[in-house]
This record gives C-alpha cells, structure tokens and sequence, in this order.
C-alpha cells in the first residue's frame, strides 16, 4: 500500500492514517459488568490468598521476606562490634600507660642512683685530690725548712717546681671527676 507523505506525517507523529471523522459502516460497542463482593485477603509469609464466590485463588506477593530486619539486626551487630572493640582498645591502651608509668618510675630510680654513685665518686676523687696537694705541699714545706733547702740557692726554685706538680696532680684528678 503506498501512502501520501501526509499520511506518513501522521503515522511518524503517533497518530493514524486514518481521520477520527471518516465514516465507515463498521460499528463498536462496549459493555461493562461491575461485580461486587466481598474479597478479603490473608497474606502470611510472602503468600497471599483471597476468595472471591465459590472460588480461591492464590497469589504470590514478594515481599522483604525479613530483609529489613535483618539489615537492622546486621546493623546492631555493627554498633555493639564497634562498642565493644573501643572498650578493649581503652583497656589495653590503660594497660600500656600503666606499664609506661611503671618503666618511667624504674628509670627515674635508676637515674637517681647513677646521680648518687656519681656524686661519691666525684667526693672521693675530690678527697684524693686534696691529699695529694696537701702531701705535695707539706714536703715542699719541710724541704724548704731543712738545712739543706736553707743553704741551698735553689730552694725557691724547687719550692716553685713543687707548687707546679702539685697544680698539675690536682688538674689531673679534676679531669677524671666530670
């Protein structure tokens, strides 16, 4: 059948061929029965079933089937899994302050009793120090008042020469004290 481009300008449209006003001699009727009754349904478990008369039919409704319970209860796991995880990491991490506590407690005493050995030390070689220099210093005495220091001309000299080892033992010991 070969149509005007009119005809095909409807029909690309939507529309038909056809005018609404043509006039034919075919005829249409329409009929429509309401019906009605009391239809009660029973849904349980994702199944439905209505009567309707004498007759049952059964339907299947697809519901959640319990999904979004179980989303909420999947979702309160969640919840109480992270609540408790945070109360483990609280208490281990008490645990860990609490050993850190106890190390710094173990090395403050420690520190204190390194500072107190030191302290001795440095006292006893400071001791030692003065005992050389007053020893050092008491022969340069008895040099000087012997006899042989008087006549002697040098004896400044070996009176200054002792004064100089005696600085130089004292330097010496100060050195091993810091």
């Amino acid at each position: 059948m070969i149509l005007r481009p009119e005809k095909v300008r409807l029909i690309a449209c939507g529309l038909p061929a056809t005018p609404a006003n043509r006039s034919s001699d075919s005829s249409s009727s329409s009929n429509t029965t309401n019906n009605y009754q009391d239809r009660r349904n029973a849904v349980q478990g994702g199944v439905g079933v209505s009567g309707d008369g004498n007759t049952t039919s059964t339907t299947i409704v697809s519901t959640d089937q319990g999904a979004v319970q179980g989303g909420i209860n999947a979702a309160l796991a969640a919840i109480n899994g992270t609540v408790a995880t945070a109360g483990n990491a609280n208490a281990n991490m008490a645990t860990v302050a609490q050993g850190v506590t106890s190390a710094s407690s173990h090395l403050a005493d420690v520190a204190l009793s390194m500072l107190q050995t030191n302290t001795a030390l440095a006292n006893s070689l400071e001791g030692g120090v003065n005992q050389t220099s007053q020893a050092v210093t008491g022969i340069a005495q008895q040099l000087a008042q012997t006899q042989i220091a008087a006549q002697n001309d040098n004896r400044y000299l070996i009176a200054a020469g002792m004064a100089v080892v005696a600085i130089v033992g004292f330097a010496a010991f100060s050195k091993g004290k810091a």
